[in-house]
Order: structure tokens, then C-alpha cells, then sequence
């Protein structure tokens, strides 16, 4: 019994399966090829039009296709609408004839009566930590999980060609990362109110990674679910995907970055997504959502943007928490007004008190410390810091950004433009150099 427990200890891939992983009810699936070394998870509902395009993308330009498969976790809430299962029952029949192009694709059916998802946990969390789990149990099946890779997927985000072939070399080795991130590029739409809220947007969103990177953050990535990516250990060490109905992707990457220690995920800039713009108001947050907030109710955070400023008072208090270690609170003044005051909201001091007696040592003391303050205390803390101060125009920011990353000749030959009545060609030229940075 002890040495089964030092076994399981030891393999955190086999802990998982026994005793975190939520089995799903799936008709009789053929075994794992021997070399299997990557699964793509793509969950999807009413996606009949858009999944088509997104498995013909995964099939281009790759050498490695045996190596690779797709699970794709058809799925609805038990009360869903009629237009919804409809859709789901004309995309499982769509999947299941599919003719094969050798790519083995895996269609799991969690919308039919009897297969749908509890209401109270319906969601896209749900269906991701589904189809992640069936993934790792093929993995380990295939006996390649600790060389082996999860990507996350969605039904509406084709790929570049080689997408396949580049998380294979990238992972497939005794030296993988435990996880990585994508790149991306929303397709610009022609409707010219749609690309001008998805060109701001995509800003902005670059604008707040670069910030966070300058900050030393190692919480600095943009969390698309479309550009997720998990070695098979990696996601049995952050005890797989949060069952959250809207942000299960950030809080999963959050956990990896956790376990990863003080190392940053990589940016997988040969992977690239890209994810489809839709306006939509049902979710709190996430592209759909701020292309509805943009067009809809005139919002304009995505212009007017969070001072370059916020993410220096940030460099400087992870710059000093080793110092806060050692000094204890002798350096508070070092810090900016607003970081004082957001630390002694957030009961920074009494914290690092305990952290100081129970870390022995400046490195384990601003590990702990670091992690504390991760993702999500970070963005609250720029929102924080902005609500007290003006908020800056976006290519001022970025320009003064790039500039302390030392990377402004990225745009140096490029002009400014107005706040007030902005060029937008000036702002897609922008944006295609941003693309470009690693």
C-alpha cells in the first residue's frame, strides 16, 4: 500500500486519472495510436458552421498528422433551447462523416438526452475539463504522456498551417514546458465598425501584456482560450481545468504559472490562432463581449487606456519584495501612493509577515510572494492604480511602453493620430507591427 501511494506521488499524470478526472460518456472510441503525442480540445455548441474551416486548418501544412488527434466535445446544458441542440445534433452528424484526411477526429456527445450537461455546471469550463481529461487518459494510454501535449481549441478559431507539426517539435521532447501560450491575430471583418472595435481592442489587449511583461509580472500573457497550451504533466500539476462558466482559461493558466515557480510560460509565436470576432453581450468578458461594449454602449477603455505609469509602480514592488523580506516594511516609501494603499487594502503586510516566518529564505519568501500576487491581483491593482489617475491615449501608452522595453523602434517610423477622430489606418499599422514583437 505505501509504495503505491510513493507511485502515485511520484506520477502526478496517474493521480490525476484515479483520483481528479471526471469521466464522460462516449460511445465505444478505437484506442490511441502508439504515437500519440498530442491532443487538440475543441469544445463546441451550435458551432456547425464554424468547425468545418477549424479542422481543415489543423490538417494544413503538418508532416505529423498520426501523431496527433482532435477531441471535439459536442455539448449543451439539460435546458437548452431547441436551436441549440438542433445545431449540436446537425454537428455531431457533420463530425461522424467527416471523411478522414489524416487527422483522427473524436466527436463526444454531452448534448443529446441523457448525455447533456448538469444545468448548474453547463458551461464552457465543463466541457473544456471534459475533453482535457479524456485527453490525458489517451495519452497516458497511448504510453507517451510524459513526452505528450494538450492544446486548447475553439470551435470558431482555425490555425495557421503547421500548427500541429510546431507544438509536436516544440513539446514532444524530456525538455517540454509545462505549458505555453499561442500567438494571435483577430482576422480583421470588412464591416468597418467591427474592425475598427476588434483593431482597438487587440490594442488594448497587447497594449496590457506588454505592460504586465515590462512589469515583470510572470502572470504577462493574454489569456485566449483559442491559445492555450499544456504538457500532459503540466496539466495534471495544476490539477486540470477550473469548471468556471467564463474564465476557466485565465484561472487554469494562472494555477500552471503557480506551479511553473518563478519561470514565465513561453510565447509559441510559430503557433498561431485566430479567433473569430463576434459581438455578443452573454458573457462578462472575452472578445464577443468587447466587441458588444465597444459598438454597443460606446465604450472607451479601449482608447483611453491604463496609464504606462501603473505598470511601473508594479515593476517596483516586485522589484523590492525581496528587500521586503529582509527590511521588513522599511521600504513601504519606496513604494507609490496608490501601491501603499492597495497592499494595506489587500492585507499585504499582515501577509508577508506570515510568509516571512514560515519561508526561510528571500528566494522561497518572494516566490510565495510573487504568487500571491498573481494574475488576477495584478489587473486589480491597474484598474486600482487607474481609478485614481488619468487615463492615457493608446498609442501614447504603447509608445512609451515600448519605449522602457526598449523596443520602440518597432514603431518609430510610425505617426500618432488623433484620440478625438482616429486615422484607422494608422491604427491597423500599429497593430501589424505589434504582431510582429517576441
Amino acid at each position: 500500500m505505501m509504495d503505491k501511494k510513493r507511485q502515485l506521488k511520484s506520477d502526478p499524470i496517474q493521480r490525476y486519472l484515479i483520483a481528479q478526472a471526471i469521466p464522460v460518456k462516449t460511445e465505444v472510441i478505437s484506442p490511441p495510436a502508439s504515437e500519440l503525442k498530442l491532443c487538440i480540445v475543441i469544445p463546441a455548441m451550435a458551432e456547425r458552421e464554424d468547425i468545418g474551416p477549424v479542422l481543415d486548418s489543423l490538417e494544413k501544412g503538418n508532416q505529423r498528422l498520426a501523431e496527433a488527434e482532435v477531441i471535439v466535445i459536442i455539448n449543451n446544458p439539460e435546458d437548452a433551447s431547441t436551436d441549440v441542440i438542433s445545431e449540436n445534433k446537425a454537428t455531431l452528424q457533420y463530425l461522424r462523416s467527416r471523411t478522414s484526411r489524416g487527422l483522427k477526429v473524436i466527436a463526444v456527445d454531452c448534448a443529446s438526452a441523457g448525455r447533456a450537461l448538469e444545468k448548474e455546471k453547463a458551461g464552457v469550463g465543463l466541457a473544456r475539463r471534459l475533453g482535457m481529461d479524456l485527453a490525458l487518459q489517451r495519452l497516458y494510454e497511448s504510453g507517451n504522456a510524459q513526452q505528450a501535449t494538450i492544446a486548447g481549441l475553439d470551435a470558431d478559431s482555425p490555425v495557421a498551417p503547421g500548427y500541429i507539426d510546431t507544438l509536436l517539435e516544440i513539446f514532444a521532447t524530456t525538455q517540454q514546458p509545462l505549458g505555453g501560450v499561442c500567438a494571435y491575430a483577430h482576422p480583421i471583418p470588412e464591416h468597418p465598425g467591427l474592425a475598427e472595435a476588434i483593431v482597438n481592442y487587440e490594442l488594448w489587449l497587447r497594449y496590457f501584456e506588454l505592460g504586465l511583461r515590462l512589469s515583470g509580472s510572470l502572470f504577462a500573457y493574454t489569456t485566449i482560450g483559442s491559445c492555450l497550451i499544456v504538457s500532459a504533466y503540466g496539466y495534471a500539476l495544476a490539477d486540470g481545468m477550473p469548471i468556471k462558466t467564463v474564465g476557466e482559461d485565465f484561472y487554469f493558466w494562472q494555477k500552471l504559472v503557480k506551479v511553473n515557480g518563478l519561470s514565465a510560460l513561453p510565447k509559441l509565436h510559430k503557433a498561431v490562432v485566430f479567433p473569430k470576432v463576434r459581438v455578443s453581450e452573454r458573457l462578462p468578458f472575452g472578445t464577443s463581449r468587447a466587441m458588444y461594449k465597444y459598438l454597443d454602449e460606446n465604450y472607451q477603455g479601449y482608447k483611453q487606456v491604463e496609464p504606462p505609469e501603473a505598470f511601473f509602480t508594479l515593476r517596483k514592488f516586485i522589484h523590492i519584495i525581496p528587500d521586503i523580506y529582509r527590511f521588513q516594511d522599511n521600504n513601504l516609501e519606496e513604494l507609490s501612493l496608490e501601491m501603499r494603499c492597495f497592499l494595506q487594502e489587500e492585507g499585504a503586510w499582515t501577509l508577508f509577515a506570515k510568509l516571512r516566518t514560515t519561508y526561510p529564505s528571500p528566494d522561497h519568501f518572494s516566490l510565495a510572494a510573487q504568487q500571491w500576487f498573481d494574475g488576477l491581483r495584478s489587473i486589480r491593482y491597474i484598474h486600482y492604480y487607474t481609478g485614481m489617475n488619468q487615463r492615457a491615449w493608446i498609442l501614447d501608452a504603447l509608445r512609451e511602453v515600448l519605449r522602457d522595453l526598449g523596443q520602440e523602434h518597432v514603431v518609430a517610423d510610425l505617426p500618432n493620430t488623433s484620440a478625438d477622430q482616429p486615422d484607422w489606418k494608422v491604427m491597423r499599422a500599429w497593430l501589424k507591427r505589434l504582431r510582429e514583437i517576441r
